[in-house]
């Protein structure tokens, strides 16, 4: 005997289906916009962005934090780099800039001394 299977759309994301009187609940491939948003990896442009104006990634990743998070993660992160990236060059900027300027200074000394 021969079963049939009775397909009934509930929702957009489930759907039901009847085999001979058993009901089976299951998930259909189809993936609506929000929930793409919600579940994609975000765009990379969005990081870049955050990376070259880290105030407006902040406010990006503050405002998207719950209705598109993987665009507010890449955001975020952008802005996160950047300003890591600043503090990093900043910081060795001070610790070499004695060194340098011992450098200059004996270099400036060499070169007037050569004129003369």
């Amino acid at each position: 005997m021969e079963e049939k299977e009775k397909i009934i759309e509930v929702e957009p994301e489930k759907v039901v289906v009847v085999n001979d009187g058993e009901v089976k609940n299951e998930q259909t491939s189809t993936i609506s916009d929000t929930q793409h948003k919600k579940q994609g990896k975000g765009n990379f442009g969005w990081a870049v962005l955050g990376f070259f104006v880290p105030v407006a990634g902040l406010v990006l990743f503050l405002v998207w934090k719950n209705e598109n998070p993987g665009n507010s993660k890449m955001a975020g992160i952008g802005a996160l780099v950047s300003v890591i990236l600043d503090v990093v060059c900043y910081i060795f900027s001070f610790l070499f800039m004695p060194i340098f300027l011992a450098f200059l200074e004996k270099l400036i000394a060499y070169m007037t001394a050569f004129i003369h």
